[in-house]
């Protein structure tokens, strides 16, 4: 249960931000440093900085996270990184092979290849 409730109270802001970019300055990727930001501050409360005090220390037993190697955490970036350019590749791949890509543009929408990071952009 406690487990659970910490998903979701680390979880949610991301969302939120992702909701709010999306309506407010879309142009800018303004939610991935909030997102750095609150996780930056969710991880160290649940290391046991923050308040209350009364339970800092078991919130610091509780997590229950080492100190990663940095030949472990550079290989754990790589694997990332590959991973999350495979996804985006297979994403546009699949818009093309299903047609998803041509009823997009009957709809006024167009998938734009040059702009990873803004995939749906309104056709011009």
């Amino acid at each position: 249960m406690l487990s659970e409730l910490i998903l979701v109270a680390g979880g949610l802001p991301p969302a939120l931000f992702l909701f709010g970019n999306l309506k407010f300055l879309p142009s800018i990727p303004w939610l991935l440093p909030a997102t750095a930001l609150w996780l930056w501050v969710f991880w160290r409360y649940l290391n046991g900085a923050g308040w209350p005090r009364s339970t800092a220390e078991l919130r610091r037993r509780s997590l229950r996270a080492g100190k990663l190697k940095f030949r472990v955490w550079r290989w754990s970036l790589l694997a990332g990184g590959l991973g999350m350019v495979s996804v985006v590749g297979l994403s546009f791949l699949t818009a093309k092979l299903t047609g998803l890509s041509v009823l997009l543009e009957e709809r006024g929408l167009a998938i734009r290849e040059r702009h990873l990071g803004r995939c749906w952009a309104p056709s011009s």
